[in-house]
């Protein structure tokens, strides 16, 4: 008797340490790392929650999906995708499992757009705020509409969410109010949505198509001392024979390494603010 009461016993512990397996749970992947992010932030506990790595090149993403990827990404009951031709080359494949898909563009209104460099929508919805809260809340009506119940936790998490992006808002507010009115020199359009939201204006130089006597002419002219690039930029070594500082700003959070949507603003204020504050 003693020894089918341990055998019992063994036999529940086993089962108890078990984990679940991750071929049982709801999947969501993203094309996009900060969406990725958000997601984990929302629901970490709950779904599996993947990305797929990608590389910037004009205002698109390049994935170069290997099979276990494409695998991954087809398997998945939801996809969170950017809109805006920012995942141009998955169109046909994301096309194929639109009954699965959650596009962020379709969420955030369209007033709230901004015209980028090339006269084209600004795809990057994610560097601002107000957008980011849309989105999530959007994310959670969209899982509530497919019947999956998680109980009060998500809107705990989403409250945590929310009071974490209001807070470096309302620093970063604060904080810009120090400053007049500047004009900081960036290499694209990808922070639009950030430095508009903050009332920061922009000059925009296309370095690809300026020479180094032009571009040398615009910072004297401006009495600049940086320009911004994003880390997907290749390193401009001319700008040191120039005499032109450059600081890089991280649009997708990947290389700053965040673990939450509001250490991307953070992060990146705390960069921009070294040319506002010289």
């Amino acid at each position: 008797m003693i020894k089918k009461i341990f055998t019992f016993v063994f036999l529940a512990l086993l089962l108890s340490c078990n984990p679940k397996n991750n071929d049982d749970q709801f999947k969501i992947i993203s094309t996009i790392y900060p969406y990725y992010i958000m997601a984990q932030e929302l629901f970490g506990k709950h779904f599996s929650i993947d990305y797929l790595p990608a590389k910037m090149k004009d205002n698109q993403l390049v994935f170069n999906l290997s099979e276990n990827q494409e695998t991954r990404l087809k398997e998945a009951d939801l996809i969170i995708v950017n809109g805006l031709d920012l995942e141009k080359e998955l169109e046909s494949l994301l096309n194929s499992l639109k009954g699965r898909l959650f596009v962020v563009s379709e969420s955030i209104e369209p007033s709230t757009y901004l015209s980028g460099d090339n006269g084209t929508t600004n795809p990057f919805l994610w560097m601002n705020p107000g957008n980011a809260l849309k989105t999530a809340n959007a994310l959670i009506r969209k899982l509530e509409s497919k019947t999956i119940s998680f109980g009060t936790s998500v809107e705990q998490n989403y409250q945590y969410f929310k009071d974490l992006i209001l807070k470096v808002d309302n620093e970063i507010r604060l904080e810009r109010r120090q400053y007049e009115s500047p004009t900081l020199h960036f290499a694209d359009a990808g922070f639009s949505y950030f430095m508009n939201e903050y009332k920061i204006q922009q000059n925009i130089i296309p370095i690809e198509e300026t020479g180094p006597e032009k571009l040398k002419a615009i910072f004297d002219k401006s009495r600049a001392e940086y320009l911004f690039l994003s880390v997907s930029d290749p390193g401009l070594e001319i700008f040191e024979k120039l005499g032109v500082k450059f600081e890089r700003l991280d649009i997708f959070g990947i290389e700053f390494n965040i673990q939450s949507l509001s250490e991307l603003y953070q992060k990146n204020w705390n960069i921009i603010k070294i040319a506002l504050n010289s």
